[in-house]
């Protein structure tokens, strides 16, 4: 996937979310990794 078709999410510097942010995330399918605060998601098998 190149970078010109990724989405692209900005967070904050200090990477905290408040809850509903995080569930907005989870049910869009993208999952956080609660240790390095990194957004983890393969758009690839999700496109239309």
């Amino acid at each position: 996937m190149t970078d010109n078709t990724r989405l692209r999410i900005a967070m904050q510097k200090s990477g905290r979310l408040s809850d509903d942010s995080r569930e907005l995330l989870a049910r869009c399918g993208i999952k956080i990794n609660l240790h390095t605060q990194r957004l983890n998601r393969d758009g690839r098998k999700h496109a239309d």
